[in-house]
């Protein structure tokens, strides 16, 4: 008897949320003054649940009349990236027994507007029709499917017709031979953690979480890491990073660098600029010049990164992890656009150029490539 019971409300309860949906008000009424107290009682507890004010039917109606130039302004990319995005991580969501989850094309627009501006998830559930709870997921749920699927797929060091034309780029750009990127580091400006808030708390006097990144010629990124508390040095960040204590072996061939600011060690496969104290010779000086050209890009990545994706600039903070999940995923992005060659120059912010302490000590082999490169210039 229980088990019918239980069946009725369920079969009423669907039958009132079909009735919302299609805003059937007489119906509606008829129910509410219903005999039976479960058909009244169901009517009355969902119209309540529904009476929360949200645009109806957004995704399915609205989004589709928007032109190619309101889509990108909107969504922060342009519809043949949304779509290419779309299918990349499609085949990753399993539809899991007895639930029927938002398509992922919502889910990802519903990302994407979380990403590219600064609207609480009490906006986006309006906006997008859904709870604040299923726009909180839908964001996790993007942010982590990109992180874990795509990053491969999209940011990886080129190898060798794609490696020669890097090298070429940056030969042109800055005259030096065998480049095949430029390291640098930014905060990702965030409010106070629950958590150890003061290691979050950055020389700049604002909280914020560490992103390190190499790009190449064209502003895409080769290698990132991301989550170190904003109060760390970068070159702590960079010692402790895989592209540090692993990946560079593998992924620069010999005679091929990356190019790096004064907060990075000297290495053999890592240039960084002279220190001046006013006594550089002419040659040093033109190194230096041609050095800071080259590195440039991985500033300008930066400043395409945040402009694009406009809650990097303040990012409030529920779970460090999300924001990680975060960052990673609209860096992927960032290169999914560069690829399909999606333009960002109607947002980009200018680069945030950083000033470090010089706390390194040179190596001695890269000492020697370093002088290699400055007679090379000279020549």
């Amino acid at each position: 008897m229980a088990d019918k019971h239980r069946k009725k409300k369920m079969i009423i309860a669907l039958a009132i949320k079909k009735l919302l949906d299609a805003y059937n008000t007489k119906a509606l009424f008829f129910l509410m003054t219903h005999n039976d107290p479960v058909i009244s009682t169901c009517t009355r507890l969902l119209m309540r649940r529904d009476s929360v004010p949200r645009i109806r039917r957004y995704v399915e109606s609205v989004v589709p009349r928007y032109s190619l130039s309101d889509f990108k302004s909107h969504f922060r990319l342009e519809r043949s990236s949304f779509e290419l995005i779309c299918v990349a991580i499609g085949r990753h969501f399993k539809r899991q027994k007895g639930s029927t989850p938002l398509p992922v094309e919502k889910q990802l627009l519903i990302f994407l507007w979380f990403m590219g501006t600064h609207d609480s998830f009490r906006s986006l559930a309006d906006r997008f029709g859904v709870s604040t709870s299923t726009a909180h997921t839908c964001c996790g749920n993007i942010a982590r499917k990109i992180s874990l699927h795509l990053v491969k797929r999209f940011i990886k060091w080129p190898r060798n017709e794609a490696l020669d034309s890097v090298t070429q780029g940056f030969l042109e750009k800055c005259k030096l031979p065998g480049v095949v990127g430029a390291i640098d580091a930014c905060h990702v400006r965030i409010t106070a953690p629950q958590i150890n808030p003061e290691s979050y708390y950055n020389r700049k006097k604002f909280h914020s979480v560490n992103l390190q990144a190499v790009s190449d010629n064209r502003l895409l990124f080769l290698d990132i890491f991301v989550g170190w508390p904003g109060s760390s040095h970068d070159a702590r960040v960079f010692k402790n990073s895989p592209l540090f204590l692993e990946t560079a072996e593998n992924a620069i061939p010999c005679n091929k660098y990356i190019l790096g600011d004064a907060a990075y060690p000297l290495l053999p496969w890592l240039m960084t600029p002279f220190k001046d104290y006013g006594t550089l010779s002419r040659e040093k000086q033109n190194y230096n010049k041609q050095h800071s050209r080259g590195r440039q890009v991985v500033e300008r990545a930066f400043g395409q990164l945040k402009g694009r994706f406009r809650r990097l600039t303040l990012f409030y903070v529920h779970k460090i992890e999300l924001l990680v999940y975060c960052i990673v995923a609209v860096c992927v992005l960032h290169n999914v656009c560069i690829l399909n060659d999606d333009e960002i120059n109607d947002f980009c912010e200018e680069p945030d150029i950083n000033v470090y302490d010089e706390l390194n000590e040179d190596r001695e082999s890269g000492i020697l490539f370093r002088d290699d490169l400055v007679r090379y210039l000279s020549q």
